[in-house]
């Protein structure tokens, strides 16, 4: 499998990854590959406050805008060897300059959905705005004192001492377009109509209805082969297995302990866990 392909199986993984605990997929979801124009459907248990990383963490905000956001490197869950690997994604390359600063190169003609590029400079607002923002995913930048953007397709991170995870840090780091954010009311328009960088782009986001994606005709890797998802919330455990049972949804997340062992004993619904 291509490393940025999404396929329906990459998706269960890293979504299951992601949910933190086990994550079901139904007899429908088989269907998806095979039906271009059929949404994959998501049930989770909430919907989130908000689709701006710098401000939700949730893992049911997490788990949609992953797919619209992208980072500096990222993690991979690895199959064969069933572990998260770290890898380039938006940088192709880093290196430490000095104990205390660490070099990050940027993939060359890279743009977000909207058409504006990425650069240093977006680098540098994207981190020190999430830095600003003073919400939960804030302490992921705790360790970094200053951004500096060294050419426009270079930048560095300047720590408090020396810290060898600051490749891995960058995973939690996305990237958003300065001029889209700031016009849009920042934390209140952004995290209602996020743009992004990443093989989906949002669609729409109808309250206490759905929130949709779709693929990134544009998209800088290989374009997903799930064209488009769909994100409901239900906080009821047995009405999201009901749901999956009537094929109304291909994914459930978080499925209860007690749960378990009813929804194994169906051979069309199988069950991962993060």
């Amino acid at each position: 499998m291509d490393r940025h392909k999404t396929s329906r199986r990459e998706f269960l993984r890293l979504a299951a990854v992601g949910a933190g605990g086990a994550l079901v997929a139904g007899r429908s979801m088989a269907q998806t590959a095979t039906s271009p124009g059929r949404p994959l459907t998501v049930v989770q248990t909430a919907w989130p406050q908000s689709l701006d990383p710098t401000m939700d963490t949730n893992v049911n905000a997490g788990n949609i805008y992953a797919h619209v956001f992208e980072s500096p490197a990222q993690y991979r869950y690895d199959a064969r060897e069933k572990v998260m690997k770290l890898e380039p994604r938006l940088c192709d390359r880093w290196e430490s300059r000095a104990a205390d600063r660490w070099r990050f190169h940027l993939r060359p003609g890279l743009k977000f959905t909207n058409g504006e590029e990425i650069n240093s400079e977006v680098a540098k607002f994207s981190m020190e705005t999430l830095k600003g923002n003073k919400g939960m995913a804030s302490s992921y930048m705790n360790h970094v004192k200053e951004v500096v953007a060294v050419d426009s397709l270079t930048f560095d991170l300047v720590t408090d001492g020396p810290y060898a995870a600051t490749p891995a840090s960058t995973a939690f780091f996305f990237f958003f377009p300065p001029k889209y954010y700031t016009e849009s009311g920042r934390k209140t328009g952004f995290g209602r109509k996020p743009i992004g960088s990443g093989p989906y782009r949002f669609v729409e986001w109808q309250e206490g209805v759905h929130i949709k994606l779709e693929g990134n005709p544009a998209y800088w890797g290989p374009k997903p082969q799930i064209r488009a998802i769909t994100f409901r919330a239900q906080p009821e455990s047995a009405t999201r297995v009901a749901l999956l049972d009537t094929g109304e949804a291909d994914l459930i997340t978080a499925l209860p302990p007690e749960l378990i062992d009813r929804v194994k004993r169906s051979a069309d619904i199988r069950t991962a866990r993060g």
